[in-house]
């Protein structure tokens, strides 16, 4: 046989082997699926695993647009198991289509199933190859059976409020493959933001974060300390905050538009302390003071107030995590990076050298602009401000 006839024969086995790959031999047909949006985790009377998901409800062709008289968008069904497994079997059971995990959009987890802790069941999710790790994560203070339960006008599903509010980036935002890294940190503390969701048609508060330990839920913070932690975590992209002036009674309102957090990790003579430098650029977008913009010295009074206030409030932001001895910003993480043999021998006394940490805040805010007015409204144009 010639090389060329074996040649053709062998091409024409490999094209005929190849017949069998063709198609979509693992497709999921979307009329056979419950598409789920949501998934929610807490804790019955029993204190066995109380699983709520919350899909997308089919829509006949008649029946496409979002009109009331359509009904909701979305359902929710709940099942309870000894495991996360469990109740998944026995949640599947309850309905006639395969649940599919893969548009999964946010996790939330009850106060009370994160205060017990969180790592076996996110084994089971890390595990499932469907499950996104791009899926946002809550701690709500609502029963997750309560929010994914109900039907929000202005929004096709709850799952689809709280997934807009984590991609605005205004408040804390956590990512399954962000918990995943947190979750094996050498700081062993982390954070998830809450949620509350009111009212009849819900609309979500996202002004508290959890601090965790370990994979339990220890404590909350308020606004003030959460918008510290972004800062420290250089997870900050827009904020407002309001300034108070000495000598110009009154407010000033800057908007933060880019920020940058360097952590400058020290080991000298046995001794570890922290250097934070903090870099801000920031723009005038209201002032009810008689400071006027036109004053050499308003830029440079407006800058010093706003680096005197981030650092009182990063102060105590820090003190609230070294009472709890929660190293919520990574700084085991930055010190193992360049001092790796000094920290592995210190590593299990770490709480406690968190807990005394010297820490230096270094911050630096550069007005950008200041508005299309020189001279505050509440003064005239012949007064020319001071």
């Amino acid at each position: 046989m010639s090389q060329v006839k074996r040649a053709c024969i062998c091409i024409l086995l490999v094209l005929f082997c190849l017949l069998g790959l063709c198609g979509c031999w693992d497709r999921k047909e979307i009329n056979d699926v419950n598409i789920i949006t949501a998934v929610g985790l807490d804790l019955n009377d029993q204190e066995d695993i109380e699983l709520t998901v919350q899909f997308l409800v089919p829509q006949s062709s008649g029946r496409q647009s979002m009109s009331p008289s359509n009904g909701p968008s979305t359902s929710s069904v709940t099942a309870s198991g000894i495991t996360l497994a469990d109740a998944v079997s026995k949640l599947q059971a309850k309905v006639p289509r395969l649940l599919f995990w893969g548009q999964t959009e946010i996790l939330l987890f009850s106060e009370k199933f994160a205060r017990r802790g969180i790592v076996e069941e996110m084994d089971y999710l890390l595990r499932n190859p469907d499950f996104r790790l791009t899926t946002f994560v809550y701690v709500s203070k609502n029963k997750p059976a309560d929010v994914l339960g109900k039907s929000p006008r202005m929004e096709t599903s709850t799952a689809d409020i709280l997934q807009k509010f984590a991609s605005l980036h205004l408040k804390l935002s956590m990512t399954i493959k962000d918990l995943k890294s947190a979750l094996h940190s050498k700081a062993g503390a982390f954070t998830l933001p809450m949620v509350e969701l009111t009212g009849e048609q819900p609309s979500a508060r996202r002004d508290t974060t959890a601090i965790f330990k370990s994979d339990r839920m220890v404590g909350q913070v308020g606004s003030a300390t959460s918008q510290g932690i972004l800062w420290m975590t250089d997870k900050l992209h827009e904020a407002t905050i309001n300034l108070k002036i000495e000598d110009y009674p009154g407010d000033i309102s800057l908007r933060v538009f880019r920020s940058h957090t360097r952590l400058k990790p020290r080991y000298e003579n046995g001794k570890w302390s922290m250097g934070i430098h903090i870099d801000c650029e920031n723009d005038l977008i209201q002032n009810s003071t008689r400071l006027t913009t036109s004053n050499p010295q308003a830029a440079p009074l407006i800058e010093n107030a706003a680096e005197q206030m981030l650092t009182n409030r990063l102060k105590e932001t820090i003190q609230y995590a070294q009472q709890q001895q929660a190293d919520i910003f990574g700084f085991a993480d930055a010190f193992h990076r360049k001092y790796p043999h000094e920290f592995n021998r210190v590593k299990d006394e770490w709480e406690t050298i968190f807990q005394n940490l010297e820490i230096d805040i270094h911050p630096k805010f550069v007005m950008r602009r200041i508005g299309m007015m020189r001279v505050p409204s509440k003064l005239s144009t012949e007064e020319g401000g001071e």
